[in-house]
């Protein structure tokens, strides 16, 4: 919140209090004091992400040679770049802020978020090259961190650009190296990661950051003691911008003042030529073929005009196509000639003419009628919140989206999957642009602007918790249908890369901890049992008297402990290869079995039960798994019930016997991490309750879980293992 108040704490608040319900525009001089803070917010948004310095068409903003800090109103990049943050913040969003309005006093730190989420979403769309490096490097920085090779001896502990990182683990911080030290240094690495940095995908990904891990650390036998984060990411991609853009020979002479309307024709033929090639219906290797051959073109041609402009009679010839992205060479014509058919079908939808102005269009807009127009639209948006508001009912319906009382200071949305009398099954949203293998990304252009549904936290809610006026939005048919898929356990393997970007499952990590929250909260809300102080006294009192040996105790207890038990176990199965033979109620029987057959255990508490339970079940799905090897048995299975999705993110799919085999590994190297595991993946504990549990700091927890992650994932990756 520092920020805010260095721009005003509650500009924002006060702009959305004061717009008029019935539609009217607002008065140009609060419009344009909220641009004037949007511009102030953003110069330093670029400065933080080390974008200040570079071309304004790596955001998309064309015909400026760079960003300059002149007067507000001109018309300049930083102007122009301030409108359309408005765009997605105040029109696009609108339903939604109003919506948070109604729970919290101040909605200048969601605004803030969003700014945030915006510039990132500019960039990995305007700069595809710059973006993709810096994933890179930062996964295999964080790689080397986790394993204690680098450590970070200042700056944010996230590894962003201003993370100093040192090869020392002890003494004071030593000078860093410059990036013009840097650049040197990196040069020979290219012949080394070109092309694989740029257009590596799947499974080749995690080899990747292996090799530019290896390459960081063999600085320090350069003499390199320390280094800036961004001083590294700058130098990499001066040199993979130079190679690539004279392997893709650039045009001698480019537009330099792209008109508006082309500019954002040109972002709807993006959007729409990647959502065309998910649903071509051609095999995995064509769909990936196709997927480089696009996403070549389109870095190329932001390296060389700014982004407006795809012309591909002047790109590289196919035998260089296929060398470079490893296409067979009697392919790429075919490739091209669908990919073709697709960008021309967009280009007719999306009305792009690449430099021709559209039939009918106006020949530009200026800066003073882009203002007008957005006037106009935030009064419309006001309008289509208030109608959608009166239009809704009293019961939550599947596509419907909340902001929930409970979880008011959560920077989420929840979107109804299903619901019944009681529940309601929906999974948290937000605008981070960032979308793994499991997400459905709603775009900007959809009615409600962007939205980012974390299909992976799906959890069954009370139906206390979704209350009418707090609804802000639908979502289209088709997106729903995408996220309940998604909820069952389809993923997408084209954005199956991400799931191991360090930023992305820091992220994950931060959704789970908060929909557990908002699930406890919700059961203390609806008043269900064993929440209370009086039900887990219960529950240790017949702990105790079970372990004395009376297994009428332990009769007792299952049906107080059976919900918990079912969620546990409905994680467990979300664990395993999508469905399993087995259901979570034939789980809970073994585990009763079991149970009953245990003696001499001296119970503390409900925590050291479920422990103990959550061990147990791990053992029988082991076994089982075994059997069915042994057996050879077929793989007919049934999905988990979308009504009891677990509150915990979906891992990708495990061998639950060699996963098994691996934390016994990991326990002989380090038991307290293989217990971290344990604690976290199979019973779903969050890192304060693992700290508390194991008597030790919650920084310490997630500095082991981070390591034994990347531990394992190595050792899973060796053994074959997704």
């Amino acid at each position: 919140m520092g920020r805010a108040a260095a721009e005003g704490t509650g500009i924002f608040t006060r702009y959305l209090q004061g717009l008029d319900p019935g539609g009217e525009p607002p008065d140009v001089e609060s419009f344009d004091a909220v641009v004037e803070a949007l511009r102030g917010i953003l110069r330093r948004e670029l400065r933080r992400r080390g974008l200040w310095t570079l071309s304004p068409g790596f955001l998309g903003i064309d015909g400026h040679p760079r960003w300059s800090p002149t007067p507000p109103g001109g018309g300049d990049a930083l102007d122009e770049l301030a409108l359309d943050g408005y765009e997605f913040v105040f029109v696009d969003r609108l339903e939604s802020l109003r919506a948070q309005l109604r729970l919290k006093p101040n909605v200048d730190g969601l605004v803030f978020l969003n700014v945030g989420h915006f510039v990132y979403e500019r960039q990995r769309r305007h700069d595809p090259l710059g973006a993709r490096i810096f994933a890179v490097l930062r996964g295999a920085v964080s790689q080397a961190v986790g394993e204690e090779r680098l450590h970070v001896a200042a700056g944010d502990a996230a590894v962003r650009n201003d993370t100093l990182l040192s090869f020392g683990a002890e003494g004071p911080a030593p000078v860093p190296a410059g990036e013009s030290e840097l650049r040197q240094l990196v040069v020979p690495w290219m012949e080394t990661l070109l092309p694989d940095l740029v257009v590596t995908r799947g499974k080749g990904h995690a080899r990747l950051l292996d090799k530019v891990d290896g390459l960081v650390g063999a600085l320090a036998g350069h003499g390199v003691a320390a280094f800036l984060f961004k001083h590294l990411v700058d130098a990499v991609k001066a040199e993979v911008r130079g190679r690539w853009a004279a392997v893709f020979a650039p045009p001698e002479s480019v537009d330099a003042r792209p008109l508006f309307e082309e500019r954002e024709s040109f972002r709807r033929l993006i959007d729409c030529v990647a959502a065309e090639l998910g649903s071509l219906g051609v095999d995995e290797k064509t769909s990936s073929f196709l997927r480089a051959l696009w996403e070549a073109l389109v870095s190329w041609a932001g390296e060389t005009s700014g982004g407006a402009e795809l012309n591909t009679d002047k790109s590289p010839s196919h035998r260089e196509i296929a060398r470079l992205l490893g296409i067979p060479r009697d392919r790429v014509p075919g490739l091209y000639e669908m990919l073709g058919g697709v960008v021309r079908a967009c280009r007719a939808a999306t009305r792009y003419a690449g430099g021709e102005v559209p039939a009918g269009g106006e020949m530009s807009m200026d800066y003073q009628e882009r203002r007008n127009r957005l006037r106009r639209g935030t009064g419309e948006a006001v309008a289509r919140a208030v109608a959608a508001a009166t239009r809704g009912g009293a019961t939550p319906r599947p596509g419907d989206v909340y902001v929930l009382r409970i979880a008011g200071e959560l920077p989420f949305e929840w979107v109804v999957l299903e619901s019944d009398a009681e529940r309601v099954v929906a999974v948290p949203a937000d605008t981070d642009p960032l979308a793994g293998s499991a997400d459905v990304v709603v775009p900007a252009q959809a009615p409600g602007g962007a939205l980012t549904l974390r299909c992976a936290h799906a959890a069954s809610l009370p139906r206390i918790l979704f209350e009418p006026e707090l609804r802000s939005r639908r979502l289209a048919p088709a997106a729903l249908d995408e996220a309940r898929r998604r909820a069952e356990g389809e993923r997408d393997a084209a954005r199956g890369e991400t799931d191991q970007d360090p930023e992305y499952q820091d992220a994950q990590e931060a959704v789970a901890d908060a929909v557990r929250a908002v699930a406890e909260a919700g059961r203390e809300a609806a008043g269900s049992p064993g929440s209370t102080e009086l039900s887990d006294h219960e529950v240790t009192r017949l702990l105790q008297s079970w372990s004395v040996g009376s297994l009428a105790a332990l009769d007792e207890l299952i049906p107080l402990v059976f919900d918990d038990l079912h969620r546990m176990a409905c994680y467990f199965f979300q664990r395993e290869s999508g469905s399993h033979t087995l259901q979570p109620t034939a789980l809970i029987s073994l585990l009763y079995l079991r149970l009953r057959g245990t003696k001499n255990t001296e119970w503390t508490n409900r925590e050291d039960f479920f422990n103990f339970a959550a061990e147990l079940m791990r053992h029988v799905l082991v076994d089982y798994a075994r059997r069915r090897k042994s057996k050879k048995r077929g793989g007919e299975m049934a999905r988990i019930p979308l009504a009891m999705a677990s509150k915990v993110p979906v891992a990708p799919d495990l061998d639950v016997v060699d996963l098994d085999a691996a934390l016994a590994e990991l326990a002989k190297v380090d038991a307290r991490q293989s217990r971290i595991v344990e604690l976290r993946y199979f019973v779903g504990l969050g890192n304060a309750e693992i700290a508390e549990l194991l008597g030790i700091s919650e920084a310490t927890v997630k500095r082991d879980w981070r390591t034994a992650r990347f531990w394992l994932h190595r050792r899973m990756t060796a053994a074959g293992e997704t």
